[in-house]
Order: C-alpha cells, then sequence, then structure tokens
C-alpha cells in the first residue's frame, strides 16, 4: 500500500509578505540602475572610455546615430519597465496565491451541463466564423499562386489531391459544409467528440488550403485550437442529445471544471505570448505613439469600408492617446494569463478582449471576429447554466448516477501538451500552420516610410473603382487581399507581372461566370509615403503598381515599380 497523497496548503500571509518585500527591493534596485547607474554606463559605452567601455559592442549604427537618439531610446524603456514590472508582479500575486497549480485547485468546479453549454458556445462561434470566411474560395486563385505548406505535405502525396480537391473550389464547397455540419452535430451533442474531431480535421485541410492559395493569417486559429483540446475531454455528458439518450456516465464536478480550465489555459498561454512577442522583437519603443500611428494609418487606408473615415482625427487627438492604447493593450495581454489562476479573471478578461479587439476594429479597420467573441467561452458555464434557470429552461436530467471522482491525470497531461506545443512554438518562432508563435503586430518598422496596397478595377466604359476583390474572391475578405502581396512585392519584376495577369484573366472568367460585366483593366498600387514628416499621406509615392489590360501589348502591360525593395 502505497503512503496517501499529502495535501500542499496554499501559502501563508506571511509568505505573501515576503513575496511584496522582495518585489520592492526589485523595484528599488532597477530605479537606480535605470535612473542613476545606467546613463553613466551608456555614456561610457557610447564613448568607448570608462568602466562601461565594453559595452559599446552593444549599441548598433554608434557611426550614424547621436548620443541623444541612444538616450531616448533608453529613458523610453526606463519608463516603460516600471509599469511593466509592476504587471508582472501582480500576476506573481496572483500565481503565487492559488499553488499550488494543478488543474483541481484553479478550476471552477461544473456540471456536466455547464461544460456543455460551453461546447455549445464554442460550435456556435465557429459555425459563424466559418460561413464569415467562405476558404474554399480561395481555390479560385490561379493555380501558380499555390507556394506548399510542409503542414499538408503528407496530403500532397495522396494521387489526385492537389488537382482534384486542393485546386477545386467545388470540392472544397463540399468540405465545408461537411465542417459546417459536423459542427452543427457538436453543438447539438450528438455524438459529440467525434463530431467536433471529424470538424477538427476537415477544417485543419481547408484551412491550410486556404493559406497555402494566400498567406499564412492567424484568423481561426483560436477556434481551431479550442475544438480540438474539446476532443480530448466529456464535453458532450450535458445540454447534449446524447446526455437525453441517457447513455452517459457522469463525471465529478472537479473534472468538468478542468476541462474548461483546459480551454483557459490555452488562451491566458496565447494571449501572453502575444504580448511577450510584442516586447520581444518591438523592444522598449513597440508602444510609442509613432510606431501605433504608422500601423493604423496603413491598416485604415487599405480599407475601402467608409466607416473608418471618422477615426482620422485620432491622430488630431494627440500622441498620448496611441500610447495609453498601446500601453493598455500590452499589458491587457500580459494580464489576460491571469485567467489561468483567478476564478475572477474569468468574468472580467472576457470583457477587455471585447473592448481591445472592438478598439482595433475601429482604430485599424481589422475585424479579429474569433477574437473578438471567444471570450464567451473564458466565461464560467455554471454563470450560463444560472442564466438559463432563471429564464425557466427546461433542463431534463439524465445519465447515469456519478461515478467515482474522475482521476485528473489525463487533465495534467493535455496541460502539459498545449504548454509544450504553444510554448515551443514561441521560442522556435514556428509559423507554419497550424502551429504559431503569436507574433501579430510585434515588430517595429525601423524605416521613415509607411505604405498600404490599393486595387482598382476599370470596366469597358472607362469607370474606375477601388476594390478588395471579395466579389469574386470572398476569402479575401477582411482587408485579406494583403496577404497577395508577396506573390507580387517579393518575386522579379517580370514573376509579379506575369502572376497578376494571371491574376486578371481569373478575375473575368468568374465575372463572366456570376453573369457579371467585363473589365477593361486591373490596376494594383502599392503607395508610400514619409509617415514621421506628411502623416496625412499628402505627399504620396508609388512603390509598386501592376497593371493587366484586355490588349495584348500594351505600356501599362509591364511592372511599373518605380523603387527596389527596401
Amino acid at each position: 500500500m502505497g503512503q496517501p497523497e499529502k495535501k500542499l496548503s496554499p501559502p501563508s500571509t506571511g509568505a505573501l509578505k515576503i513575496y511584496w518585500i522582495i518585489c520592492f527591493l526589485v523595484l528599488a534596485g532597477w530605479l537606480v540602475l535605470a535612473y542613476f547607474i545606467g546613463p553613466l554606463l551608456l555614456r561610457s559605452a557610447y564613448s568607448g572610455h570608462g568602466f562601461g567601455s565594453s559595452l559599446g559592442v552593444l549599441l548598433e549604427g554608434k557611426d550614424l546615430f547621436p548620443f541623444d537618439y541612444y538616450q531616448k531610446l533608453f529613458s523610453t524603456f526606463s519608463t516603460f519597465s516600471i509599469p511593466l514590472l509592476c504587471v508582472c508582479f501582480v500576476l506573481g500575486h496572483i500565481a503565487i496565491s492559488h499553488w499550488p497549480w494543478t488543474p483541481r485547485n484553479l478550476s471552477t468546479p461544473m456540471s456536466a451541463r455547464s461544460l456543455g453549454i460551453t461546447r455549445f458556445l464554442l460550435c456556435g462561434l465557429s459555425l459563424a466564423l466559418l460561413f464569415t470566411e467562405q476558404s474554399w474560395t480561395a481555390a479560385r486563385l490561379p493555380p501558380e499562386f499555390w507556394h506548399g505548406s510542409s503542414a499538408l505535405a503528407p496530403l500532397h502525396a495522396i494521387p489526385g489531391f492537389t488537382g482534384h480537391v486542393a485546386f477545386n473550389p467545388a470540392a472544397l464547397h463540399l468540405l465545408h459544409y461537411a465542417i459546417a455540419l459536423a459542427l452543427t452535430f457538436g453543438a447539438l451533442g450528438l455524438y459529440s467528440r467525434v463530431s467536433i474531431g471529424f470538424a477538427v480535421v476537415i477544417w485543419f485541410v481547408l484551412g491550410g488550403i486556404h493559406r497555402e492559395f494566400t498567406h499564412f493569417f492567424h484568423i481561426g486559429l483560436l477556434p481551431l485550437y479550442l475544438l480540438t483540446i474539446l476532443c480530448f475531454t466529456a464535453c458532450g455528458d450535458g445540454f447534449s442529445i446524447d446526455s437525453l439518450r441517457g447513455r452517459i456516465r457522469l463525471r465529478s464536478p472537479a473534472y468538468y471544471g478542468a476541462c474548461h480550465w483546459l480551454l483557459c489555459f490555452f488562451l491566458g498561454l496565447g494571449y501572453f505570448l502575444t504580448g511577450c512577442s510584442k516586447i520581444r522583437f518591438g523592444g522598449p519603443n513597440w508602444w510609442i505613439p509613432e510606431n501605433l500611428e504608422r500601423i493604423a494609418a496603413q491598416d485604415r487606408s487599405a480599407s475601402i469600408a467608409s466607416i473608418f473615415d471618422l477615426f482620422e482625427n485620432f491622430s488630431s487627438a494627440g500622441p498620448w492617446l496611441y500610447a495609453v492604447a498601446g500601453l493598455v493593450g500590452l499589458f491587457g495581454e500580459l494580464f489576460v494569463l491571469s485567467i489561468v489562476f483567478s476564478r475572477r479573471a474569468r468574468l472580467i478578461v472576457p470583457i477587455f478582449l471585447v473592448a481591445l479587439h472592438g478598439g482595433i476594429y475601429l482604430m485599424q479597420g481589422f475585424l479579429f471576429l474569433d477574437a473578438l467573441l471567444i471570450g464567451l467561452v473564458i466565461v464560467p458555464g455554471n454563470v450560463y447554466e444560472k442564466i438559463l434557470l432563471k429564464t425557466g429552461w427546461p433542463f431534463r436530467s439524465a445519465g447515469q448516477p456519478m461515478a467515482p471522482a474522475s482521476s485528473l491525470s489525463s487533465i495534467r497531461s493535455l496541460a502539459a501538451a498545449i504548454f509544450l506545443v504553444v510554448f515551443g512554438s514561441w521560442i522556435f518562432q514556428i509559423e507554419r500552420f497550424p502551429l504559431t508563435a503569436w507574433q501579430m503586430y510585434a515588430g517595429i518598422s525601423r524605416l521613415p516610410v509607411a505604405r498600404y496596397t490599393e486595387i482598382y478595377y476599370t470596366d469597358v466604359l472607362g469607370n474606375k473603382t477601388r476594390t478588395d476583390l471579395t466579389d469574386v474572391f470572398p476569402a479575401l475578405s477582411q482587408l485579406r487581399f494583403r496577404d497577395l502581396r508577396p506573390h507580387f512585392a517579393s518575386a522579379s519584376k517580370s514573376e509579379s507581372q506575369s502572376k497578376f495577369n494571371l491574376l486578371f484573366h481569373r478575375i473575368q472568367e468568374i465575372r463572366a461566370q456570376k453573369e457579371l460585366p467585363a473589365l477593361s483593366r486591373l490596376e494594383w498600387v502599392t503607395y508610400e509615403w514619409q509617415f514621421e514628416r506628411d502623416p496625412s499621406r499628402e505627399d504620396l509615392s508609388v512603390k509598386y503598381r501592376f497593371v493587366a489590360t484586355n490588349q495584348k501589348k500594351t505600356k501599362g502591360n509591364r511592372s511599373g515599380e518605380e523603387s527596389s525593395d527596401s
């Protein structure tokens, strides 16, 4: 007989006091280093004399930039680091106060019905996103746009897969509705795990094909990951057709709560690494107004929706607005990790996510629908169950008597697998579908220029209109025509123009099939402007221009690139 497992008690108030004393000493030491010792080291490193001269190798471009440039960078970093340390201290307090870190201790006990409600919401969100994406229409692009992906490499070996499936919009349309049917079964709780597993596999294939025709993007990854996690849980034990059939043997509330905690663990870790990526690649200057104004200006310029013209006056409100938005967004992404430890945070963070992604939509014109609504999954299912009970929802109790307390070893194994996949992808910077390093808007542009792309149709009557290609390629919606840019911006002039001609002919074919008027001209123009001295875009120049017409030989049929790649 083995020894009974010894239960670990939570830390005492005295331990937390010691923790905050250590935090205070760390902060005091950092203030001395940042505001007294640091400037002396910086000056010594720049001049090459004194006790800090050996640090001069860390100052890149010392021959190009004056000392004031590095002094400003260091001052920004020092100011930025103080609130960042405070956020880390608070996260540490939350984490320590919930020790020991086990799924049972960190999760909220839930009924099978509550987890079933979470399953229903996630499947419903995935269905909404699926019909918004219309991924199958990406196969309407010319086959030459296919760039290959290691994730789908095993499928390429299947005879006829590329020609009869990947390049066939009708076949992909069939897969699209197969996913919708499977998600419907999953939402209703009919063979839940099998249905959701089938939807995940087919969605992986369809999403991979979409990205192979266009470019890697993050929309749709959150539901795909969460559905994959649900496949390994007993998510169909309640609020399901299976439970009404009475063939379910219920588990303990601790188990169902731990299953929901797994979803929160993935989301909290993903958002935390997104914030870490901004620090990792953007450094201390990521949140400064110049960087965020550039991002917002480029995205709004690329959008053809008139509603975003209302937000052009953001720059007139002063750079402080962008600085506040950047700091709140960055610290908020780091703070999302608190949903792993705090039950109260699972009620607060969803509100923050709506505000965050709503603000991105208003300021930049880029709608992350899945991220905007993912907070519905973070809220524990027992909250929804209480609301439904108050409305008189006719729940029926079903299932056999509760089994003995379920072992949570499987939950711990799943949590370890999630951590290894998510954190490993971030460490090695893997951006290959379906893996991601969570690097959305992580970098900071060092170029003095900002850029955006516009596409124009010209009909046979000579009328010129701006388009985003969604009339023929709905999969390129939400500014995703930008994901075609690598086909034109990274290749040679002749290759890019050849691909653009193929795109034009494919658009003509599809418009003819849809009985739309033919076009006489298609134009792709990438503009750039000196952002720092011309934020209002009054002095635009052309970086790339590609023109395709119905005429065989025209001056416009050659690449009109006016400057080389930077």
